[in-house]
């Protein structure tokens, strides 16, 4: 899975700006406390770009977006999202998030690696190939489209290459295993991170992606939305997890 990155389609004349979708991880997340952030909000800049390609684009910025702060939040469910400025690069940014599973690390880790079959339960992931696998390396391509108002699609495009680690017994109760990844063909400068799945008296799902735009692309135009598909794409990894281990516990039900 890749992590999302926008271009902006229009019959109208546009800037496209250059997207993304997902696959990440990080080491430990921190539990963060109930903080105001622009993740929650709608993107409004998204649906107002019908400039010319060939000029700058100026984009005021909310109070939200202009402070200096990193910017936490934490909802109900067990997701936590938090997004970081990166230290000398002012136009990258941190994204971590997690979630926690009501499901086995095995099972959640099975459906992480289903690299084509995750178009089936993604929204807005309209396809996911596997262009090659071997000895727990994988090279993805995914594409990804959503509708927007006035006529835009926002659509994300790209080559992921995915490593598998090794599981990693921290403790007697507790055990972690991470893919990493590494967009090496799209439309970003950086979008690079991993996932990690954590089990120790529960099942959580970490998520860290560290993302710059290319030239031209102010970061702001497209923070929100990337927040936004982390949100849904945690979420939608959650549910068919779910789904899957009650599947696999009626079973073990039913044999007895």
């Amino acid at each position: 899975m890749l992590s999302t990155a926008p271009r902006i389609v229009s019959s109208l004349p546009s800037l496209q700006l250059h997207s993304l979708q997902f696959h990440c991880f990080s080491s430990q997340l921190r539990t963060c406390s109930c903080h105001h952030t622009i993740c929650s909000k709608p993107g409004p800049h998204l649906t107002h770009l019908c400039h010319s390609s060939s000029d700058p684009v100026e984009v005021p910025l909310s109070e939200t977006e202009e402070t200096d702060a990193d910017l936490k939040e934490e909802r109900e469910g067990g997701f936590q999202i938090e997004v970081e400025k990166v230290e000398g690069r002012k136009n990258a940014r941190r994204i971590k998030a997690q979630v926690r599973i009501d499901a086995q690390l095995e099972t959640v880790w099975d459906v992480l690696t289903d690299y084509e079959g995750l178009a089936d339960f993604i929204p807005g992931l309209s396809e996911s190939q596997l262009l090659h696998y071997e000895d727990k390396f994988a090279r993805l391509y995914q594409v990804g489209q959503q509708e927007l108002a006035l006529g835009f699609k926002f659509s994300a495009k790209g080559v992921i290459e995915c490593y598998e680690k090794e599981m990693e017994f921290v403790s007697d109760s507790c055990r972690k295993r991470a893919i990493e990844f590494n967009m090496v063909e799209g439309d970003f400068k950086t979008f690079e991170g991993h996932w990690c799945i954590e089990q120790e008296f529960g099942t959580k799902l970490l998520y860290s992606v560290e993302v710059e735009p290319k030239l031209m692309v102010p970061v702001q135009l497209i923070e929100g939305r990337l927040c936004r598909e982390v949100e849904v794409n945690l979420l939608s990894i959650r549910e068919e997890a779910q789904r899957l281990q009650k599947l696999q516990n009626d079973t073990l039900l039913g044999q007895r």
